[in-house]
């Protein structure tokens, strides 16, 4: 080989041997997305898929520094969701009226803000914070242990030096007579007679009632009321009561109860109406039925 020749082919050798490794290098590159380039240098915004530990796939997301994020895979999302407040389906669920967890209850029973409540059902219930209910506008029971308005208080005082007493739960009414007597219709006139268990409790001209333990005279002759017994009678059966919204009826032989012509209505005595006995229907319908609320109990 000339000298010439031997000076031409030393550059050629060099040249050829500078292009097999930059053709390395990109094919390198090219082929593998884990090599250098791919981890420490990317375009900003690109997303690459990658292998969680647990061999599902995942996503990379290329930063502003031009450096990947860490592989993303669908457990950590999940748990970013609800690290940032968004509860699965199952959470939503469980989340009561109130805003907290676990059902509601008022007096040992499930119960929803709105429901009435109250010995008299005439209050509402509504949320104690997140997890408790109280209930709000209830009234307390009268003195004879109704739900009723009573008139006057049992035991003050009212005619003849007698004193005023419950009739059930919801009534009052004043008693004639002492708390040894009681009032009986003898010979057409209403009168106050001792109450006796034999004849021995009576005067030597009176004996002892056998059916209504009172002393009568022994000629005389206990009138019979319209409902068997020999007690006045209040108000005179099968005769309008509550503003013509029921009839008096016999309850027992001593006794009148006034009967509402509805099966949803009792007599309120205190204020002689024949009122609605459930207290939504109350709400709802009640300036229909009677013109204002305060007719309504």
């Amino acid at each position: 080989m000339s000298a010439s020749t031997k000076n031409l082919s030393t550059p050629l050798l060099v040249l050829l041997a500078g292009l097999f490794v930059v053709f390395a290098t990109t094919a390198c590159s090219a082929d593998d997305p884990g090599g250098n380039h791919s981890q420490d240098s990317c375009q900003p915004g690109e997303i690459q898929t990658c292998t969680c530990d647990d061999g599902s796939p995942g996503e990379r997301q290329c930063m502003d520094d031009e450096t990947f994020t860490s592989c993303q895979c669908p457990d950590d999302t999940n748990n970013q969701n609800q690290d940032a407040g968004h509860p699965d389906a199952d959470n939503q669920d469980d989340t009561n009226a109130c805003g907290g967890e676990g059902e509601l209850t008022y007096d040992g029973a499930l119960a929803e803000p709105g429901d009435s409540c109250g010995p008299c059902s005439d209050g509402l219930l509504e949320c104690d914070g997140e997890e408790a209910l109280t209930c709000e506008g209830a009234g307390e029971l009268n003195s004879c242990g109704g739900c009723a308005l009573l008139p006057v208080e049992p035991g003050e005082d009212c005619e003849d030096g007698t004193t005023w007493e419950c009739d059930g739960t919801d009534g009052i009414y004043c008693r004639p007579c002492e708390e040894d007597e009681k009032l009986v219709s003898l010979a057409g006139e209403e009168q106050c007679l001792p109450i006796c268990d034999h004849d021995d409790h009576c005067d030597a001209d009176e004996f002892c009632h056998e059916e209504h333990d009172v002393c009568i005279p022994d000629e005389g002759e206990l009138d019979e009321n319209l409902c068997g017994g020999f007690e006045p009678l209040d108000e005179e059966p099968d005769t309008p009561c509550a503003q013509d919204r029921g009839m008096w009826q016999c309850d027992g032989d001593d006794d009148v109860i006034c009967a509402c012509d509805s099966d949803e209505e009792f007599y309120d005595s205190a204020s002689d109406r024949c009122v609605l006995t459930d207290s939504a229907l109350c709400k709802a319908y009640c300036e229909i039925i009677y013109g204002c609320l305060t007719e309504c109990g």
